[in-house]
């Protein structure tokens, strides 16, 4: 089980047939179904707070969710109806919401730097010939 913080620009909500099976089985569960556009794989999770994106991977479909057979169905159902304390889940959750935070800081630092060395770049440039 991993936390995400779902971003539409890297996950995509897939509504695939699975998805009946899923709402059958698990009535009472926000689960979805999800492709991973940087690694090629659709997901199953479950949304842990829908306001804040925050949910938690719970089963690897990989490229082709036509891989999902009789056994990967009774193993998810173990694995789903096995309890877990709450706890848990919202630590996990809560440590995937600050490693994106973490990685957005980072970014914006990158971007940051790249640009003030741009600048200086082309304040101690010298100007175009004839100045």
């Amino acid at each position: 089980m991993m936390g995400l913080k779902y971003d539409p620009k890297r996950h995509i909500l897939a509504d695939l047939p699975l998805m009946g099976w899923l709402r059958r089985e698990f009535p009472d569960r926000p689960l979805f179904i999800y492709f991973h556009r940087k690694a090629g794989n659709f997901v199953i999770a479950e949304w842990i707070s829908h306001e804040r994106g925050l949910a938690m991977e719970h089963w690897l479909l990989g490229p082709s969710p036509n891989s999902f057979d009789r056994k990967a169905a009774t193993n998810l159902r173990q694995f789903l109806l096995a309890p877990i304390p709450t706890k848990d889940i919202t630590k996990m959750a809560l440590k995937a919401e600050q490693q994106m935070d973490h990685d957005y800081m980072v970014a914006q630092e990158e971007i940051y730097t790249a640009l003030r060395h741009e600048r200086r770049a082309m304040l101690t440039s010298p100007g175009p010939i004839g100045d």
